[in-house]
């Protein structure tokens, strides 16, 4: 195909049909532009009366409308029957000639697929996970469809690594409303991928014990104050988050630990030797265990649990689930 000199004004640049890029704008583009001029020509579809489309190019496109070009060099495609198929897919094979995929832009190729190119999703399991990188399963297919309606906020949040893969396609489940909720509480704090789990699992819960959105649980007063606190990190204000949650879901545990860990520090143990409790405090059994580096350690932290097994407090530490008087 022959490449010309294209007026940018000719390009519809909000006909994103075959839009793959998460980012439009990478910061080194433009100054690779300025340095060496334009390499590769945009690819661009004759759509007639709605004008040229961009099939391939949609930076370089963009950087050189910053830049203030006034063209860009392009090949033309005719637009065919198959279209935007045929078009899609040279965009999606351009991109995967020599880049890896983010999983936003998967997403966004499997819903075009799906829904403007009508491809049947058997045909999206069986030929397009696998050329993606992806095993070729139903239910990984329906959460990728799912995560292209994330909201913006979570967007920026899975793209920048502080939002896991998981946590995103869970959120993208749910209504517009709930993910800006979340999208919001979630920009404040830190979390890591397992204690994304757990908030996620403990906001679902009790909103369903209580018979509230999630989106009120997420506005309760504690845990608003926490966002609040300027004293704490992001990283601290996820633990409390966490912590404040875990209390409001299992009451009667939380207060059993927190009369567990009362009665432990009476016992002025070393920090040598732990004690751990029943999970759910149904069984009375404690497991002591301690690491001693030398035998004399040893003996004196044997001596140490010697001693505290004459406290009161160690009496306390057997009653699993008792309330505190």
């Amino acid at each position: 195909m022959n490449v010309s000199e294209v007026r940018l004004e000719d390009v519809n640049p909000d006909d994103e049909t075959c839009r793959i890029s998460e980012v439009l704008d990478p910061p080194q583009l433009e100054r690779s532009l300025r340095e060496i001029g334009q390499l590769n020509p945009v690819v661009l579809c004759d759509l007639g009366s709605s004008g040229l489309a961009i099939a391939c190019g949609f930076r370089r496109h963009r950087a050189l409308q910053r830049m203030g070009a006034s063209s860009v060099k392009a090949r033309m495609i005719p637009r065919t029957e198959g279209w935007p198929l045929e078009a899609f897919r040279l965009a999606l094979w351009d991109n995967l000639a020599h880049r890896q995929l983010q999983p936003l832009e998967i997403a966004r190729v499997l819903f075009t697929l799906r829904h403007t190119c009508r491809l049947p999703r058997i045909l999206l399991v069986r030929d397009y996970l696998p050329a993606l990188g992806i095993a070729p399963r139903e239910d990984v297919l329906e959460n990728l469809l799912g995560l292209n309606t994330l909201d913006p906020g979570l967007r920026t949040q899975l793209s920048e690594g502080r939002l896991s893969f998981t946590s995103a396609c869970r959120l993208a489940a749910g209504p517009p409303s709930r993910q800006a909720a979340f999208a919001a509480f979630l920009s404040a704090v830190r979390l890591t991928a397992s204690m994304q789990r757990q908030f996620l699992a403990l906001v679902e819960e009790i909103a369903a014990r209580d018979g509230r959105a999630e989106e009120e649980v997420l506005s309760h007063k504690d845990l608003q104050d926490t966002l609040a606190d300027a004293g704490l990190s992001a990283f601290q204000k996820g633990e409390r988050a966490c912590e404040i949650l875990y209390r409001r879901r299992y009451p009667r545990i939380a207060a059993a630990e927190a009369r567990f860990a009362s009665e432990r520090g009476k016992l002025s143990l070393p920090g040598d030797i732990r004690l751990a409790h029943d999970r759910f405090f149904e069984k009375s059994s404690i497991r002591v265990e301690f690491e001693a580096d030398s035998p004399e350690r040893f003996r004196a932290l044997a001596s140490a649990l010697e001693k505290a097994s004459g406290s009161p407090a160690l009496y306390s530490l057997f009653e699993p689930g008792r309330e505190s008087r």
